[in-house]
């Protein structure tokens, strides 16, 4: 019986409690609890007014204009189809020298958009922050039309920071000395795929540290210039993209829905993917070196039949990764060394990895790559093509008696790397990638097509397609 008016008092608490609580309505809460809003902030409101009324920007219409140098506040628009103009002033963080954070707020940033649309940002000097210009998506809705042009961001974490921002319009921008110039990405794990991501008009006026962003968008049979400072080819189709160095930006090639092209002997390092591959297939990524990236190669969302080869892709967080369902990536002749986490990750299947030399990566969990599986079934992939597999810098560690097959380069004993995966051929010595002279690069595309054609055709009949 006590028992009984025990639980009848605390469910007339909880009841109390529940109806005390007043009625939050969405739109008063910030819903992207992942970008908090930067403090102290001035705000241009949905209403059209500014706050606080003593902010150094003047409205006239539709168009703020700044009055004066802003220091250590932010700029948050919440009105669509506005102009904000600079004015020839200046709009100036804390931050340096990796230092980007004041008075309390984690993300300092100097003009946030957050969720709004046909917004004009222009002749703005913007540095000392974590994000000199950040446009976000929110959840599943994308920023639109929105329009940045002549202005100066240098000194920033990120000079411009875009995501799942659409049809964006960029004119003679200027991205210099940032830590990373420019950021551009949607969230495709928040997005439903669209044949509008990445979508923008950026043309060649936009530089980062001098050099032109090369932004392409349904552009064929092209050869992209030598002196580009970032890469986006955007539904291009045979493209090459060779002898480029390529630092300081969110990736430093980007191919999105693009295919039948090569990637060749260029120098990626401190980008967050040195090369990203965004449902695009029948690409040749071939002799290049990507290293300190936050990822070497990132293969993603239905990036079929691609090569990956003699590649040099090493200090850098993770080597490569391969992930939402890009099927039949052949993988051989790189080194992946060295790398702060995973040599490689899969999760996908059918696909082909030997003849690589995996070494030294992820030393402190002690193993070199992730294979995620689908409802425990085996990831499907073969770790060799039947006659030779990969070099392992830690086969030697973990089977000391194994030995070398009659001076063939292999090992007597399997690497298993997991349950379900297993190296048949294990490599003895390391890999050499060979050096070849440019004029060979072009026959090696038909030749290595060819022989995609034929891999795909027997994984097709020794792997079971997982459901």
């Amino acid at each position: 019986m006590r028992e009984q008016r025990v639980a009848l008092f605390l469910l007339f608490v909880l009841c109390f409690i529940v109806v005390s609580t007043p009625n939050v309505d969405v739109a008063d809460a910030n819903p992207f609890t992942n970008v908090p809003l930067p403090s102290p902030a001035f705000f241009i409101t949905s209403d059209g007014s500014v706050e606080p009324s003593d902010a150094p920007i003047h409205r006239d219409g539709n168009v703020y204009t700044l009055t004066d140098d802003i220091i250590g506040y932010t700029i948050i628009v919440e009105k669509d189809d506005i102009v904000l103009d600079g004015g020839g002033y200046a709009l100036e963080g804390y931050g340096s020298e990796g230092n980007f954070t004041f008075n309390g707020s984690a993300d300092p940033t100097g003009i946030l958009i957050l969720q709004h649309n046909g917004i004009t940002v222009r002749n703005m000097k913007i540095s000392g922050f974590s994000y000199g210009i950040r446009i976000n998506n929110l959840y599943t809705l994308a920023c639109t039309n929105n329009v940045l042009e002549n202005n100066s961001l240098t000194g920033n974490y990120y000079g411009v920071y875009m995501s799942g921002s659409w049809f964006t319009v960029l004119r003679n921008n200027n991205m210099s000395n940032n830590v990373c110039n420019f950021y551009l990405y949607d969230f495709v794990e928040m997005l439903n795929p669209s044949s509008d991501l990445f979508i923008n008009d950026i043309d060649s006026t936009n530089t980062v540290d001098g050099k032109p962003i090369i932004y392409w968008v349904n552009e064929h049979n092209k050869i992209v210039p030598s002196d580009a400072g970032y890469v986006a080819l955007v539904k291009c189709t045979n493209m090459i993209v060779q002898n480029l160095n390529l630092t300081d930006n969110g990736q430093g090639i980007l191919l999105a829905y693009t295919t039948n092209s090569l990637i060749t002997q260029n120098h990626m390092n401190h980008t967050e993917w040195g090369i990203l591959a965004y449902n695009s297939s029948n690409l040749l990524i071939t002799k290049n070196n990507l290293e300190t990236n936050d990822v070497g190669i990132r293969v993603v969302r239905n990036s079929n039949e691609n090569t990956i080869s003699e590649n040099l892709i090493a200090d850098n967080s993770n080597g490569i990764d391969i992930s939402y369902d890009s099927v039949y990536i052949n993988i051989f002749g790189n080194r992946i060394a060295d790398n702060d986490g995973w040599g490689l990750l899969v999760y996908s299947h059918n696909n082909l990895i030997y003849n690589n030399s995996f070494i030294h990566n992820n030393i402190e969990r002690g193993l070199q790559v992730r294979i995620f599986t689908d409802d425990g079934m085996p990831s499907g992939n073969m770790w060799d093509n039947g006659i030779i597999g990969n070099y392992w810098s830690d086969y030697t560690t973990r089977y000391p008696n194994a030995t070398e097959i009659a001076n063939s380069g292999i090992g007597d004993t399997p690497f298993q790397l997991s349950a379900n995966n297993t190296d048949r051929y294990p490599i003895i010595e390391t890999a050499v990638i060979p050096e070849f002279p440019s004029w060979t690069v072009l026959p090696l595309v038909l030749t290595i097509t060819l022989f995609s054609v034929v891999v795909k055709r027997k994984l097709c009949a020794r792997i079971p397609k997982l459901k």
